[in-house]
């Protein structure tokens, strides 16, 4: 992971990789989501359903990432959109701290 300030100087980070937790979007997710176990649940309900038309539609098509913060979504990755077999995506932060971008390898 790194931080690009102001100045534009990369450094490493190496604590804050284990306070952020990559997740992909599964059934299990999504039904922790929809029994209110994250603070801002809408973050990634609203994003996900603005562009497929049910969850069940969005897994048969598409494919998501949250970085999770404590029990709040700080990041998502979302599928928009599917053509044979290319999938356009969207992905949205709140914002952390002034000039801070956080990068993830979600392989």
């Amino acid at each position: 992971m790194i931080q690009i300030t102001k100045d534009m100087k990369i450094k490493n980070i190496t604590n804050i990789i284990n306070e952020y937790s990559p997740i992909k979007v599964d059934d299990i997710f999504w039904d922790e989501l929809i029994n209110g176990n994250f603070e801002n649940e809408d973050f990634l309900r609203v994003r996900l359903l603005e562009s497929w038309y049910s969850f069940e539609d969005f897994k048969r098509k598409s494919i998501a990432y949250c970085i999770i913060l404590d029990n709040r979504i700080v990041a998502v990755m979302v599928g928009t959109a599917s053509f044979r077999n290319v999938i356009a995506i969207d992905i949205e932060t709140e914002k952390i701290k002034e000039n801070t971008v956080y990068w993830f390898d979600l392989k």
